[in-house]
């Protein structure tokens, strides 16, 4: 992952250094007060060794006796949003998802019976006015 520019703040040398000095110095110092403690293995000759209890579990394979089910959307990364001037069934897909498409490619197919029919309704409509007409 890159992170944004942004300006860490600049350490000097001399701060480094005076840093490093108090570490070095602090690790010493728990070094020997470590080694100046007295001797544990002389004291725990003489006791009882010490019993801890111990939980013991045996390990089986259960199956999962819930199921989880989740709601949700797919959606892509890079969405186009495409539609067609008029509602319809598709009826031939020309490109595959991926493609690059130039303005004025042909994309789909539309199925034209629902038009067709359209178009047939319209004329008898006009029909149906045109002897109201006459007969006016």
């Amino acid at each position: 992952m890159r992170l944004p520019n942004v300006l860490l703040p600049r350490v000097s040398v001399l701060k480094l250094a005076v840093l490093g000095a108090i570490g070095v110095t602090m690790a010493g110092g728990a070094f020997a007060a470590y080694s100046l403690t007295r001797n544990p293995a002389a004291a725990a000759v003489g006791a009882e060794p010490v019993v801890r209890p111990a939980r013991v579990a045996e390990i089986t394979y259960k199956t999962q006796g819930r199921t989880l089910l989740l709601a949700g959307t797919v959606v892509p990364r890079i969405e186009s949003t495409l539609g067609f001037r008029v509602s319809g069934k598709i009826v031939q897909r020309s490109v595959d998802v991926g493609a690059v498409v130039k303005p004025g490619d042909i994309i789909a197919s539309l199925d034209p019976s629902d038009y067709k029919l359209a178009v047939d309704n319209a004329r008898a409509a006009l029909a149906s006015a045109e002897a109201d007409y006459v007969r006016a």
